[in-house]
């Protein structure tokens, strides 16, 4: 009459029905592990549930009277915890999402619940597309959308959080690493004759220019920079004037 077991997520609305046409009463029972104990008060067809345990309701009819038992349980929802923006210098190495998992849970226990991490909000709502733990890092920002599902009933979860990965865009070389300095001319220039206006310039002599000018042989440093998220990031390239 009740069905079968309910898994149900806390706070959600459950409610039985022992709806029956020829019934003269109604009585509701709870079993909490010790044995069932009447619900006082209750005497319609149907229950609404608060709580975890096994219900009975006997069916008084003339007919003969109906037994039914169901179990209910309810499982704690869990909650994703807010997570700050993570900024990145570019380079060829992933995201490691595995660490962001603790920052999700905070105090909750990581063998209850599971994390995973979807590209888009309506993935993390159907829990579709989890990105690798090991994230491809990508020039930009983008939004990445949490899910935390109960491993004890997957029906309870919540999305209601995301964070940006922010990784500066890549500082590409786009001039000459050796240059050639002919006996009669007196001098050279070297660096990027195209700066870029997002870019900071620093030579191993001071300079701070995008390029230099060198009349003396060997070997001259310049370090490109730039800033994403508040972060420096920086590489350093090194060019030889023959």
């Amino acid at each position: 009459l009740l069905g079968p077991p309910i898994a149900a997520c806390e706070a959600d609305y459950i409610e039985l029905d022992a709806t029956t046409s020829d019934a003269l009463s109604y009585s509701w029972y709870k079993n909490l592990g010790s044995g069932f104990v009447q619900i006082a008060g209750e005497s319609n067809p149907t229950l609404v549930i608060l709580d975890s345990a096994e219900y009975r309701v006997v069916v008084a009819r003339a007919a003969g009277n109906i037994i039914s038992d169901v179990q209910v349980g309810f499982t704690p929802n869990p909650m994703a915890n807010s997570v700050s923006n993570k900024e990145f210098c570019y380079d060829a190495s992933s995201i490691d999402l595995n660490a962001v998992d603790a920052e999700v849970l905070g105090a909750q226990n990581p063998q209850e619940f599971v994390v995973s991490y979807h590209s888009s909000f309506s993935d993390a709502v159907n829990n579709v597309n989890g990105l690798d733990k090991n994230h491809p890092k990508s020039s930009g920002t983008e939004t990445i959308y949490i899910r935390v599902t109960s491993f004890e009933n997957p029906k309870c979860y919540d999305v209601s959080q995301d964070f940006n990965i922010v990784v500066s865009e890549e500082i590409i070389k786009d001039f000459p690493s050796i240059v050639y300095l002919c006996e009669d001319v007196s001098t050279a220039i070297l660096g990027d004759d195209t700066p870029n206006a997002n870019y900071t310039y620093l030579w191993d002599s001071g300079e701070t220019s995008a390029v230099i000018t060198a009349s003396v042989a060997g070997t001259y440093t310049l370090t490109i920079s730039t800033n994403t998220g508040g972060i420096a990031c920086g590489e350093s390239f090194t060019i030889e004037l023959v």
